[in-house]
C-alpha cells in the first residue's frame, strides 16, 4: 500500500525542494546578493549535500561486489565496468567541454556556426 504512494511522495518532496530554493533565491536577490555569487553558493551547497550519498553508495556497491560475489570482484559476469580515468580521457573531456563552451559563446554572440 505504501509503495503505491512513493512516486507521489517523491514528487511532493521535489516540489517542496524547488519551492524552498525559489524562496531562498528570491530573498537572497532582494537583499542584494549578486546572481553569480548565488549560483556559486547553490552549487557548493548541492555538492556538499550530495557528496556523502555518492561516497557511501559507491562504497556499498564496492563491498557488495567484493564480498557477496564470492571474492570474484574483478571478473565481469555480464556487468558493466567503468574504464579507468587516465590523463588521455581527462584531456578528451576537457576538449569536449571547451568546444561546447566556445560554440555556446559564439551562438550567444550571434555568430553563425554553420
Amino acid at each position: 500500500m505504501l509503495a503505491d504512494f512513493m512516486p507521489f511522495l517523491a514528487n511532493v518532496l521535489v516540489q517542496l525542494g524547488y519551492a524552498g530554493m525559489n524562496i531562498t533565491s528570491k530573498l537572497a536577490m532582494e537583499s542584494g546578493m549578486k546572481p553569480l555569487i548565488l549560483v556559486a553558493y547553490r552549487q557548493i551547497f548541492a555538492t556538499l549535500a550530495i557528496a556523502p550519498f555518492a561516497y557511501f553508495l559507491e562504497r556499498l556497491t564496492f563491498l557488495e561486489d567484493y564480498f557477496l560475489n564470492e571474492m570474484e570482484w574483478n571478473t565481469n559476469k555480464g556487468r558493466k565496468t567503468r574504464p579507468k580515468i587516465t590523463k588521455h580521457i581527462l584531456f578528451q573531456i576537457f576538449l569536449c567541454s571547451l568546444t561546447g563552451f566556445v560554440c555556446m559563446r559564439k551562438k550567444s554572440l550571434g555568430v553563425d556556426l554553420g
